[in-house]
C-alpha cells in the first residue's frame, strides 16, 4: 500500500495513507542525505518552526581507534549545526568543538 503507484481513495482512510506515503518517501529522502555522516550520536533540539539546532558527537573514527588503542583522542570532533529562519530564508552555522 505505501509505495503503491495508484492514487488514494477520497475518504479518511485515502487521507491517512497519503500521509504515510509522504512520511516513507521523506524518510528516504532524510536517510540519503545523512546516511554517510560520520558521528555515531546525533540529536535534534527543536526551538519552534523557525529554530532548530541539531547536536553531533562520537566520531565514528575515533571510536574504532579506541576500540583498537583503548586510548582516548583528546581532540575528537563533536558539535552542533544552528539552523535558524531570517527574513524567508533559512541560514545555518556551524560550530565544532
Amino acid at each position: 500500500f505505501i509505495n503503491d503507484p495508484e492514487p488514494v481513495p477520497n475518504t479518511p482512510y485515502g487521507q491517512e495513507l497519503a500521509f504515510v506515503r509522504l512520511v516513507a518517501e521523506q524518510a528516504e529522502v532524510y536517510y540519503e542525505a545523512i546516511k554517510d555522516f560520520p558521528y555515531q550520536t546525533t540529536e535534534f533540539k527543536i526551538k519552534d518552526s523557525t529554530e532548530m539546532i541539531f547536536y553531533f558527537s562520537d566520531n565514528i573514527k575515533d571510536i574504532k581507534k579506541y576500540d583498537r588503542t583503548k586510548k582516548i583522542d583528546l581532540n575528537s570532533y563533536n558539535g552542533n549545526i544552528h539552523f535558524w529562519k531570517e527574513d524567508g530564508k533559512f541560514l545555518w552555522k556551524i560550530n565544532m568543538k
